[in-house]
């Protein structure tokens, strides 16, 4: 109770919920840590609290519990930004019927959400179809929620509207290939690697959280990573490769795993 102010943060109460939420909003009290995100409150609170850190790369998961929906948390361990639903968005893995998913990866398990095959070419081609309508300035609830279609089609139909000149599906496709190895090696100069690939221990090894009986969610979660990897043309240390970065117009650095300085 001194460590929280004197609230009582038992699960599921609601005014401690609020009286927190305005402390973290006004950096007072046990707020001022909280305010600094989970990673780094986790590392001052210590006592194990990192164990319970729900983040990836340092940003907090979003909108489902992993254990169940294998997409989605291939989504959520790739992601350029973490543990970040938006930028992955991969609706598609629960919303198109297993019949699509055979024409669109070859197999009706994209869409089976316990299985880990076919989520390398869901993931893959949500992320690409989410960083092209980023720079296209769209909101993807209506273009991937609603419509669902994850071709870029009508997104392409719309840009060549708007700039007088043809834009091709397959063109905005290459362009969001392109923004995602770019943000990989951003990523792996600032010193992020395939370490940083992965969902946080809670999710398979903490009682009453994990919700994984059979202690084998690590190893699907490493076999999905690595299908991702050669999905995306990237080696089996998830460093994009000099065909991959060839094919796409990409200089390759000089050495893409160093730090910054």
């Amino acid at each position: 109770p001194e460590d929280c102010g004197g609230l009582d943060l038992s699960w599921g109460n609601p005014a401690s919920m609020e009286a927190l939420i305005r402390r973290i909003a006004n950096r007072e009290g046990l707020g001022k840590i909280l305010a600094l995100g989970v990673r780094r409150a986790a590392e001052i609170i210590g006592s194990g609290a990192a164990d319970y850190a729900a983040h990836v790369k340092g940003l907090e998961l979003a909108a489902y519990h992993p254990s169940h929906i294998m997409g989605t948390a291939l989504g959520y361990a790739v992601s350029s930004r973490g543990g970040d639903f938006s930028s992955i968005y991969a609706s598609m893995e629960y919303t198109w019927p297993a019949e699509k998913a055979v024409d669109e990866f070859g197999t009706k398990d994209a869409v089976n959400l316990d299985s880990i095959f076919g989520k390398a070419p869901l993931i893959r081609r949500a992320m690409l179809v989410n960083a092209a309508l980023d720079s296209l300035g769209l909101c993807k609830v209506p273009a991937l929620s609603l419509l669902g279609a994850f071709d870029l089609v009508r997104e392409a139909e719309l840009a060549t509207i708007l700039l007088g000149y043809t834009v091709r599906p397959d063109e905005l496709m290459t362009i969001g290939e392109r923004i995602i190895n770019l943000e990989r090696l951003l990523n792996m100069r600032f010193g992020a690697g395939a370490e940083d690939d992965r969902l946080p221990p809670m999710f398979s090894d903490s009682p009453g959280i994990s919700e994984n009986p059979s202690g084998d969610f690590p190893q699907r979660m490493q076999a999905m990573v690595r299908m991702f990897y050669s999905e995306m043309g990237w080696d089996p240390q998830g460093r994009p490769t000099e065909e991959t970065l060839s094919a796409l117009q990409i200089k390759p650095p000089a050495d893409p795993g160093s730090q910054a300085a």
